[in-house]
């Protein structure tokens, strides 16, 4: 509730306080490699630091609170909720990939798969599993559903079956 993650020795020593957030952190969690520590906080970032405290990145979150945050098992990818009931992937660099929307109530924990192929999510009211290869291969097509749509429907000498491809 200080706006602070505090990290400790096994022994109970206080090593460092990470003190860069405005509001209460409500989530932190360590790269599978454990050199990155991303947290999250009511404040609507979620931030990225080296386990020495340096602040790495700072991920804005849309000025929504962010409740929860989970590394892929490669760790290329965070996971993140947030206060407007979206799971919200990254890439590790703080690329936003994808705002996922599906829930109706906060979202209260979010949890990859140990193969990294799926992410659960959790809230309360529902539990949601998402195919992340599915969602990102979406941002593909509709990427290239934009770029050749109006080709499609334009050309005359392409067949209908084509030019509704992209409806």
């Amino acid at each position: 509730m200080d706006s602070t993650v505090k990290l400790w020795s096994r022994t109970g020593k206080l090593l460092k306080t990470l003190s860069d957030h405005s509001a209460s952190v409500w989530g932190v969690a360590f790269s599978p490699d454990g050199k990155i520590i991303a947290s999250a906080s009511d404040d609507g970032t979620i931030k990225l630091w080296n386990r020495n405290g340096e602040l790495l990145k700072n991920l804005e979150n849309n000025e929504t609170a962010a409740w929860e945050v989970a590394f892929s098992p490669d760790g290329n990818i965070l996971a993140t909720t947030s206060a407007d009931n979206t799971v919200k992937l990254w890439h590790k660099d703080g690329r936003l990939l994808k705002t996922i929307f599906g829930h109706t109530t906060t979202i209260n924990g979010i949890a990859f798969s140990p193969d990294g192929k799926q992410i659960a999510s959790v809230s309360q009211k529902q539990g949601m599993i998402w195919d992340i290869e599915n969602i990102l291969k979406l941002d593909e097509l509709t990427y290239a559903c934009n770029w050749v749509r109006d080709y499609l429907q334009t050309n005359s000498e392409i067949e209908d079956s084509y030019r509704d491809l992209c409806h």
